[in-house]
């Protein structure tokens, strides 16, 4: 029986060469380094808790500390093998993490460069409950309402945070239209209608309020001004505080209308 013929490689030494620096290049990329050093600054030898993050960072910390400030992770201390050295595998990423413990411990602030930064926080802080980082994210994501109120709000109506639902929902006001953006950020595939359904009506409230305001002036003859300080001329002179007309609630009446919570 006559023998196959033999392929013959048409590749040349260089070529051959090249595709073993690769082989060996992606095998130096993939294959995780087995002895991980600890993510500065949660690197202290006193440690006696590590967590290791999705891609592979190590964060050594402090069990006193963490079951402080996290009660999810407090019962997790309190199994039998918790007495052992742990390394504890964590479903968020190392930016993620880093941000979250740098909230809980005395260590420098890292400034959010987007709102998904403080979201992904934020998310890991509920699923830890860890309440003092979600009170110290509030700040942040109070930073962002110029520049994104949309998404502001509908991250802050999914994480029931009801004072920065309010007020997204006033500087959002200016725009009838701001619910049916051309582009609707991601966070309104999560947003329930409802959400929609009240700022809605807050809006339609404070159009009626306005108008009822603008076509009533017997304040003007009656000598009885209440006056508020949410707005001020250059005079030193101030509006006069929207009062209720008709069935119509005021302005900061209305606000209960923005959260249904």
């Amino acid at each position: 029986m006559a023998s196959l013929p033999q392929p013959t490689s048409s590749l040349t030494p260089a070529v051959i060469s090249l595709l073993r620096i690769f082989v060996v290049t992606f095998h130096l990329v993939m294959v995780p380094d087995p002895n991980p050093t600890p993510r500065a600054p949660f690197d202290d030898d006193d440690a006696d808790i590590t967590f290791r993050s999705s891609d592979g960072d190590l964060f050594n910390l402090h069990k006193l500390i963490i079951a402080k400030a996290s009660s999810v992770m407090r019962d997790t201390f309190t199994l039998p093998e918790a007495s052992l050295p742990q390394t504890v595998d964590l479903a968020e990423d190392a930016k993620t993490l880093d941000a979250l413990f740098r909230l809980i411990y005395p260590a420098k602030r890292l400034e959010f460069a987007s709102l998904d930064d403080v979201c992904a926080v934020l998310s890991a802080a509920h699923k830890y409950d860890i309440p003092t980082v979600v009170d110290n994210l509030h700040l942040s994501l109070r930073l962002l309402v110029p520049s994104e109120p949309l998404r502001v709000y509908a991250v802050a109506y999914g994480f029931r945070m009801e004072a920065l639902v309010r007020e997204t929902a006033k500087l959002l006001a200016r725009d009838p239209r701001c619910h049916i953006p051309v582009a609707p950020p991601r966070e309104l595939h999560t947003l329930p209608a409802i959400a929609i359904y009240h700022l809605t009506l807050y809006h339609e409230d404070i159009a009626a309020t306005t108008k009822s305001v603008a076509e009533d002036l017997t304040w003007m003859f009656t000598g009885n001004h209440t006056w508020t300080g949410l707005r001020e001329h250059g005079s030193g002179s101030k509006w006069p505080k929207l009062r209720r007309v008709g069935k119509s609630k005021s302005a900061l009446q209305a606000e209960d209308l923005v959260t249904g919570f």
